[in-house]
């Protein structure tokens, strides 16, 4: 399956699965809930005796990071990727030069 005709399959997917549901917010609400606590329960871990309002602030420094370093990765990812492509098209500049 080529890469488009995957994302086809995807979007028709998509499409389905909004028909059949309308109320996307609540359809991903547990996996939004389940996110949250992660880090709600990572700060109460970090500070047993905090208070409310200080595990709130931990948490969200937490969720901050987490997303700090996701994009990160991506941003690494995205460089890499754009050097292999730089590379890929050196070696085919060079191979189309040695047919000439």
């Amino acid at each position: 399956m080529t890469p488009e005709e995957r994302k086809r399959r995807a979007q028709i997917a998509n499409a389905e699965r909004q028909a059949q549901y309308p109320d996307q917010v609540k359809i991903t609400q547990a996996a939004r809930d389940t996110a949250e606590a992660r880090y709600y329960v990572q700060a109460k871990q970090m500070h047993p005796d905090a208070t409310e309002a200080q595990i709130a602030k931990v948490a969200a420094a937490l969720r901050k990071a987490f997303y700090l370093r996701l994009a990160q990765k991506s941003a690494q990812a995205r460089k890499a990727r754009a050097r292999a492509d730089q590379l890929d098209q050196e070696i085919a500049d060079g191979l189309a030069g040695e047919v000439a």
